[in-house]
């Protein structure tokens, strides 16, 4: 295995780890190689939209549909990240935290996949994403909060002196709401309800960089860009809240999936909740009283790879 040096500190750049990431939504996967430099190298990404959240909202478990589509999402990534020989890290956040029957379920992923996966907790979901969000946006040092909207549960917390200061994890994401209610104001009025309950000084008017992440937030950093032809990478991309209310509002004239992808450059199953996931970012803006943010492509995936090699 060739090696390099870095101060007093031996590198192996090429070893490599598959990434598995099981959400409400999706389930991503990041083949990723240790680099020299004390980074991380992508070798291959894949994601599946599986919508376990859902599942667990109506049945409080995942439904042998949902097992169904998890597994079949699982044979695919398995195929693809066998390619490399390389070893699994595969983690699962709020939707196999709720699921009654989540040890089962897990237990046949085993035994069919031969992968184990480990359920975090909310923190250290916000831990691994803090850390990608330092990683992929030069923020070494520095204090900043994130906010991570998933599909059953939503993440605010605050990094600083390269650790998690202060995290918060709500029962709520954009799957979940889509799922709960057939009304834009009834999600209005439970997230606002549910943010009422929840000690939230510490991130509220704060001044330093607030920066979004998951799904949601590229999602609907990318629909502004296209929507307004601005031609800023997703990555760092600026968004105020009154630029969210605004391409929020433009959404509701035509809320159809179909119309969505069109007009806003966003795929099909995304469509479905990125309305629901951009009220939940709005109120959230609007509670804490964050004036703007800076969407980063940073996920969960990439800081479990960083800690996977440098924990």
């Amino acid at each position: 295995m060739t090696r390099f040096e870095k101060g007093h500190i031996v590198l192996a750049y090429n070893e490599t780890v598959a990434i598995i990431d099981i959400g409400s939504n999706s389930v991503h996967l990041l083949v990723a190689q240790k680099n020299p430099l004390g980074g991380i190298t992508p070798l291959a990404v894949d994601k599946h939209t599986i919508r376990l959240g859902s599942d667990v909202i109506a049945a409080g478990k995942i439904t042998p549909e949902g097992k169904q589509r998890l597994f079949g999402a699982l044979k695919q990534i398995k195929s693809t990240f066998d390619s490399y020989t390389t070893e699994s890290y595969a983690i699962a956040t709020e939707a196999i935290r709720q699921a009654s029957n989540s040890s089962k379920i897990l237990s046949d992923v085993f035994a069919k996949f031969e992968i184990d996966v480990e359920i975090i907790s909310g923190r250290k979901e916000a831990e691994l994403i803090g850390r990608a969000l330092q990683y992929k946006n030069d923020l070494e040092g520095q204090c900043f909060t994130g906010i991570d909207i998933g599909g059953a549960s939503t993440e605010i917390f605050t990094y600083k002196n390269n650790e998690i200061e202060e995290v918060v994890s709500i029962k709520i994401g954009a799957v979940t709401l889509d799922s709960q209610f057939n009304s834009y104001k009834k999600m209005e009025y439970h997230i606002d309800k549910q943010l009422a309950k929840l000690d939230l000084k510490e991130f509220a008017g704060k001044d330093r960089p607030f920066y979004a992440t998951a799904g949601t937030a590229k999602a609907i950093a990318r629909s502004h860009r296209y929507f307004y032809r601005h031609e800023a990478t997703t990555n760092g991309y600026t968004l105020t809240k009154k630029e969210l209310s605004k391409i929020l509002n433009e959404m509701l004239k035509d809320p159809s999936p179909k119309s969505l992808a069109e007009d806003f450059d966003v795929s099909t199953r995304r469509s479905e909740v990125i309305i629901p996931g951009a009220i939940l970012l709005y109120r959230i803006a609007n509670h804490l009283n964050i004036k703007s943010w800076k969407t980063s492509t940073a996920g969960l995936k990439d800081g479990a790879a960083l800690d996977y090699f440098y924990s």
